[in-house]
Formats: structure tokens, sequence, C-alpha cells
């Protein structure tokens, strides 16, 4: 079937108007086929350029390339078919992509450099190129953590213009760049720079979400506790309602519950993005969220918790990952092994990239187990889990440990619920399709399809709709 240009303009709205998914790339990869098809070449390059950025917010970073290299193609084979459009296009899309290769260890060096010198062959009298490929070759030195180079690049970026005022993502990089450092004095001098950002005195055309993310852990190892508390609450909030955000960032907020001693949030931020973890084609971000993870399963194993469970939650309204593992749940020390063997595999290919050892230095830093025993930063503002279980209080009613068995499932404390199961003992029979359906979700996987569905008859008998449909969902998702 094939579609004239203005029903193909049209499906191309429509995608771009969908919610962020695989519904949406699919739509738009019909666009790019028939375009190119019907040799529409505009229509094609504007729908690959959506597309491409499709893919990145459904974290398939890898496919934006290809799509990248055939535009530039195109558009350098058909010089006379496309205007001024396609050429600011490029003139953005070009010095973005090249940043993003940074990102990916097998792009050698040389690749990299031949693309920026290339974008100052196709824009040379373009100051604002000039200031984006020094951005781009600032961030190659931040990325292999040669910290003498970055400055180089930074001064130099500082001269051809520098710092956007409006720009979001300039100010966060001018705090990332200093966060990463580690020191104290960077630590300080990010601490100035965020102050006013952070206290609402410095807006933007965005929320300052990426901000409150990179600076609540320095904050908390400067001592500043409110302000630490403050960035991690409002961070916790703009990454529930807004983005899409890199995704090392919800990386951030767990490395700082873990170092703040509060798991208990830790855990459930953990469990809430692993799904997004396995499917994330972006090696860079991989290895930093894996690092940012890692310290919390090694404090959880330092407690003696690291045989506690970990669940790969998939929120609800999200597709299935399509590389998610089989086995959804693990345990803390079996996580962390992964983890620490990605981000330890991942900083060896990026030095190797790099021809240093600086990335594996910082990743080693993060994860050693002397940083890892040292005391929290404060206290947390929630009680913190502790490994043994809580003890129950006396005379408790089945429908109280009930109760009881249910916020802990909730919270994802399902180390918990097993003692509260076992002290009803044979439950009451309005009260069975509730037990039935708790032990059928924290009992062994094998069991959980067939007590589910033993949950969801005792609901339906006992003229429960709800809990009835909602266990038939759970059982054939498992």
């Amino acid at each position: 079937m094939s579609y004239s240009e203005p029903e193909l303009l049209a499906m191309l709205d429509q995608a771009e108007g969908m919610d962020d998914g695989e519904a949406k790339s699919a739509l738009m990869e019909d666009v790019v086929r028939h375009a190119d098809a019907a040799e529409l070449h505009r229509l094609a390059f504007a729908a690959r350029r959506s597309l491409a950025n499709a893919y990145c917010v459904d974290r398939r970073w890898d496919k934006a390339f290809p799509l990248f290299s055939r535009c530039l193609s195109e558009y350098d084979q058909r010089a006379g078919e496309f205007g001024p459009v396609e050429g600011q296009a490029l003139r953005q899309w070009y010095p973005w992509i090249v940043q993003s290769m940074v990102e990916f260890p097998e792009i050698t060096l040389r690749q990299i450099y031949g693309a920026l010198d290339d974008i100052e062959r196709r824009f040379p009298a373009d100051q604002g190129v000039i200031r984006d490929v020094l951005g781009v070759r600032r961030w190659l030195a931040e990325a292999a953590c040669d910290w003498a180079e970055e400055e180089h690049c930074y001064q130099r970026w500082l001269a051809a213009g520098g710092v956007d005022p409006n720009s979001i993502w300039d100010f966060v990089t001018n705090l990332e760049r200093l966060v990463n450092r580690g020191d104290d004095a960077s630590l300080a001098r990010a601490r100035a720079l965020a102050a006013p950002a952070l206290a609402g005195h410095l807006s933007f055309d965005e929320p300052i979400t990426p901000i409150q993310c990179v600076m609540a852990l320095p904050l908390a190892r400067l001592g500043e506790t409110a302000e630490a508390k403050n960035a991690f609450k409002h961070a916790k909030r703009g990454l529930e309602k807004g983005g899409p955000y890199r995704f090392e960032y919800t990386g951030m907020l767990i490395e700082y519950c873990a170092l703040a001693g509060d798991e208990v949030d830790g855990i459930i931020y953990l469990m809430r993005s692993l799904w997004g973890f396995y499917d994330l084609h972006r090696p860079y971000g991989k290895m930093r969220y894996a690092t940012s993870a890692a310290v919390l399963t090694g404090q959880l194993i330092q407690a003696g918790r690291g045989n506690e469970k970990i669940k790969i939650v998939v929120p609800r309204g999200e597709e299935e990952p399509r590389e998610i593992p089989a086995k959804k749940w693990t345990t803390a020390k079996e996580l962390h092994e992964q983890l620490t063997a990605i981000a330890f595999d991942l900083a060896a290919r990026f030095d190797a990239r790099n021809g240093g050892s600086g990335v594996t230095t910082a990743v080693r830093a993060r994860l050693t187990p002397a940083n890892m025993d040292e005391q929290p930063l404060f206290l947390p503002s929630i009680p913190r889990r502790q490994a043994m279980l809580s003890p129950l209080p006396p005379g408790l009613s089945a429908e109280q440990l009930l109760d009881r068995a249910e916020w802990h499932a909730k919270r994802f404390e399902d180390n918990e619920i097993p003692q509260c199961l076992n002290a009803i003992g044979h439950p009451p029979a309005h009260l069975s399709g509730r037990f039935a359906e708790l032990r059928a979700r924290t009992g062994p996987h094998h069991e959980r399809e067939s007590g589910l569905r033993q949950a969801a008859a005792l609901h339906q008998q006992l003229g429960d709709r709800r809990r009835h449909q909602l266990c038939r969902l759970f059982g054939i998702r498992h």
C-alpha cells in the first residue's frame, strides 16, 4: 500500500503526538519506509530525525546513528533537493550525534575526532559550531576522567561563548564537571554555583530536576543536610512527573539513598528502575547507573542483607522491556555481582578506547569496601529497615496481621510478610482470598501462577470482583 505526501505528513504528525514507546517508533518507521519508496527525500529526512529522537527516548540510542548517517549521505548526494531547513537541522543534529558517540566505547577516538573535523569543515564561519565542537571535546575529556585536558577544553569553550544562560543543560554541564571530580574544593564550587537555582532565585525554561539530582549527594557530603534532603525530595517528584531524563539521574538518587542510610527508598527506586537498565542501549549511562546501584547493593551486603530479595518491577503503563531477564527475582548479592561486573567491564572498555585508566579508577573509588563501610552521611528521614525482622506487636487480630502484611507488600518489604501470614495460621473464611493472594505473590516462583488462580477463585466466591480480576491478571503475567 502506498501513501501520498499529505497522508505521510499526517502520519508523522500523529506519531509525534503519541506517547513514547514502541508504537510511536513503529509508526515513524512506516513513514520513513513509505517516504523512501515514494522518493520523498525531504519528508524522509524529517521522519528519520524524529525517529532518531524517539529511539533515544526509548533508550535505544544506538539506533540513532545509522539514521543520522543516512540523512547526512542523502544531504550530500542530493544537495539540490534540500533547503535551509535541512541544513539547519544538520547543523544542530551533528554535534549532538558526536556528543552521543562519546558514550559508546566501540566508537573510536579517530571516528569521533574525524566527525568533529567534518563539522568544522561544513560550517567554517559558524561561531556556534565552534562552541559546540569545543563542548564535545570537553565532554570527551570529562568522560575519560582526564581532568587536565577537560579544564583546557573548558576554558576554550568559555572563550568561544561557553554557557548559554538560558540553557539548563549548560548549567548542569558546569555542575557535573565539578561533581564528577569528587574533591571537596570542586564540590564546594558546585554548591556555590547551584545555590541560586536550588533556592529558586535562578530559573530556566525547563524544570531544575537535573540540578537537584546532580546536587543531592554532593550537598550531603558537604554536611548540608537540610539542603540535601530538600534537593532529593524535589528531584524525586521531578523524575516522577517530568522527563524524559537521562537514566543515570535515577541512579544518582539510589546512591544518595544508600549513603544517606535510607535503604528503604533506595530499594524501591532500584526495583522500579531495573527494568529500564536492562533495556538501556547507551553504555556510558549504563555504567553510571550500574555503579550507583552497586553502591546500594554493596551497603545491603555489608549490613548482612545479601540474601534479601530484589524484584524487577515494570511500572504500570510501561511496556514490557525487550531485554528483561526471564527471572524477575534476584538477591542483593547476586545483583551486586552483576552490577559491578557490568560497571567494571564498561569502564575497562572506555579506558581502552581513551588510552587511559581514569574511568576504572573512578568506578573503583566509588565501590571500594572502605567507602561502603562508612557511616550514613546523616540520619534517614524514615526509619532504617534492618536485616532482622521487625517484631510483631502482641495481640493483633488476623485482619490486623493481614493489613500489616499488605502494607509491607506495598513497600516491597517481602521479607516481613511471611511472619505476618504465619502468625495468622488458618485465616477466617472472609480473609481467605487476601491470605491466599499474598501467599502466592511472595511464595516460590514456580507456584505463583497456580496460587494466584486459587486466590482468584476465593475472591470470586467472596464477591470481590476487583481482587478476582487482578489475581487473574497477575496469574497470566506470571
